[in-house]
């Protein structure tokens, strides 16, 4: 059977050998500023991206309003042009 996960001990990483104390926290805060010009960018596209999706959605809203409005409106002009129609003429 497979052994339980609580109770497998998590083997902890080895320091690596082959790099200093000093070299090892530059090697740290070079990744660090990387990670952090990362969020950043990342940051300003989700901002982007947000407002982006505000403004199709507000203008997909705008548009269904404007539908339903019109629609609504239609029955009032169609009943104002109900004498003008054409009827079938029933006579041979």
């Amino acid at each position: 059977m497979s052994a339980d996960i609580t109770t497998t001990p998590i083997p902890k990483p080895e320091p690596a050998s082959q790099f200093s104390t000093a070299q090892a926290t530059a090697a740290e805060q070079a990744a660090m500023q990387s990670m952090l010009r990362t969020m950043r960018k990342q940051r300003i596209q989700d901002f982007i991206f947000h407002k982006t999706t505000m403004v199709f959605a507000l203008s997909v809203l705008l548009v269904l309003l404007g539908i339903i409005i019109s629609r609504n409106s239609a029955p009032a002009s169609s009943r104002a042009w109900s004498g003008t129609r054409s009827t079938t003429n029933t006579a041979p």
